[in-house]
């Protein structure tokens, strides 16, 4: 709704919002709606990896978000290798073309 208000629309468009708790829910109910002309808003990653809906564009750099992922790995955990293993895997060069694709900057 931030955006809404910082764009001054908000009221024009109210009867038209259908609010979700969250943009990966947002967009799943975007893919499978039957209503014309439905539009959503969220991060780009979330539109990414949803099926059935495209980014058409995003919103300029002083009305977006923006959010920092990192990682962390417990220092009581018992397969210590493991753990250090799938966070390589996360963050290392086999997953870039997917954190690519989906709109991830890094």
């Amino acid at each position: 709704m931030k955006v809404l208000d910082e764009l001054g629309i908000r009221e024009s468009v109210a009867a038209a919002l259908r609010p979700f708790p969250n943009g990966a829910t947002a967009m799943g109910e975007l893919a499978r709606t039957s209503e014309a002309a439905a539009i959503g808003c969220t991060q780009e990653t979330e539109i990414n990896y949803t099926r059935g809906v495209e980014l058409v564009g995003s919103l300029p750099a002083e009305l977006g978000l923006t959010t920092d992922y990192t990682l962390a790995i417990s220092s009581s955990t018992r397969e210590p290798a493991l753990v250090q293993e799938l966070a390589r895997r996360l963050s290392g060069p086999e997953s870039a073309a997917v954190r690519r694709e989906g709109g991830f900057d890094f």
